[in-house]
């Protein structure tokens, strides 16, 4: 690893605040978490999961962690006190952070072989995770955070990539299909609610919600839906 860093700024003037450079980079955005009663920045760095104390940049703990051709995408989840992780062809694992005798250590809870994640963040709603699968070019599923249990996986070929998003009672998704899918939460069954063409190219970027409406960022241009 090596030729990045994360960087802490002051938000008031800009000033750096810290910076770690103890591996490279990756694609996965930082979450601030707490165990026990620490805060810690939680993020994928090209070989490892890491925390670091956020008010000084301290390197509180590491995990080993690397995937083909270091592509570690996944913004990691918390969720139920536990940490969940994934990648290309890696089992989605579940960890949960301890403090023993001043160090932190991450004792595995779970991992489901059945779920490997590869771009497409997953996110976490009343005790149950949600995500796609790059598995059958890609497929949604829902996994029970306490125990790693499979709770149902859609028919494949849902997209090579979905931004995931929870509104209320139901889950919506544009794909790289130009897709935007409305999925009920539920525990039994992939449940599809609506399914809308709303592009005519794949959909790689987050959608922003604005007012009523959802903003929508194809290969080409930028339309905005409403309700």
């Amino acid at each position: 690893g090596g030729g990045g860093a994360i960087i802490a700024f002051n938000v008031v003037d800009g000033t750096r605040k810290w910076t770690w450079n103890g591996d490279g980079p990756a694609y996965a955005s930082p979450v601030i978490a707490t165990f026990g009663s620490t805060r810690h920045l939680v993020t994928q760095t090209q070989s490892n999961v890491i925390g670091l104390s956020p008010g000084d940049g301290r390197e509180l703990w590491r995990l080993g962690f690397t995937t083909d051709y270091d592509q570690n995408i996944i913004t990691p989840v918390v969720a139920g006190g536990l940490l969940i992780y994934s990648g290309l062809s890696k089992p989605t694992t579940a960890v949960r952070l301890v403090e023993e005798s001043g160090a932190w250590k991450a004792q595995e809870v779970w991992r489901n072989a059945d779920v490997p994640l590869y771009m497409s963040s997953p996110v976490a709603v009343r005790g149950v995770l949600y995500g796609l699968t790059h598995r059958n070019r890609g497929q949604f599923f829902a996994v029970d955070v306490a125990s790693g249990k499979t709770l149902w996986t859609s028919q494949p070929r849902q997209g090579d990539n979905a931004a995931i998003v929870a509104v209320g009672n139901v889950l919506i998704a544009t794909t790289t299909e130009g897709e935007l899918a409305v999925v009920r939460q539920a525990t039994d069954a992939f449940a599809l609610v609506r399914k809308y063409t709303i592009a005519d190219s794949p959909i790689w970027a987050h959608p922003a919600f604005s007012g009523r409406g959802i903003l929508v960022k194809g290969v080409e241009n930028l339309s905005y839906w409403t309700f």
